[in-house]
């Protein structure tokens, strides 16, 4: 990945989630719940997302399909609302952490367990809740996002973790 980047690398997941509960609008009491609930989605999801930019092929093959790297705001965001292409993230983590040499590698080894850990949470309290309740929390993990769907532009450039800076322009993330 190159270093002048525009994404979410220098981000834990909980700051990435963190980030875009802080920029929401400011709900009423009652919505506070569906917030909550969004970023910690959030941030889950941003652990999968996580364990797939590490590994180059997984990471390259998730570009060409999705047009954005896993680990980047639109990558987290297709990540949580696209059912199929979640499950098939947290597949393909699973399939890495069993394949992982953990001794060889100990980073990545806790890497992946919390992005498994994290795919359990997502299985328990999102991915298989009755669909009226999933499509609440699809609705607040959009409110997290509302920008993407309104500036193509904006999101190519900052957004999909694929584009980098013009050598013209100072580099925002400095």
């Amino acid at each position: 990945m190159a270093d002048n980047t525009l994404d979410i690398k220098n981000m834990s997941p909980s700051q990435v989630a963190a980030a875009l509960k802080g920029v929401a609008p400011e709900p009423i009491y009652e919505d506070r719940f569906w917030i909550d609930k969004a970023a910690a989605i959030i941030k889950h999801t941003a652990w999968i997302a996580l364990a797939l930019e590490n590994d180059d092929g997984v990471r390259a093959r998730f570009i060409e399909s999705e047009g954005c790297s896993p680990y980047s705001l639109l990558g987290v965001r297709t990540l949580a609302l696209d059912d199929h292409l979640g499950m098939k993230g947290l597949e393909c983590v699973l399939a890495l952490a069993d394949m992982h040499d953990d001794d060889a590698d100990p980073v990545k080894a806790k890497l992946y367990r919390e992005a498994v850990k994290s795919g359990t949470w997502l299985t328990e309290q999102y991915r298989g809740i009755a669909e009226l309740n999933k499509l609440r929390f699809k609705t607040a993990v959009e409110t997290l996002f509302p920008a993407l769907e309104d500036d193509r532009e904006l999101v190519e450039r900052f957004c999909t973790s694929t584009k980098t800076i013009p050598a013209s322009e100072p580099a925002l993330l400095s």
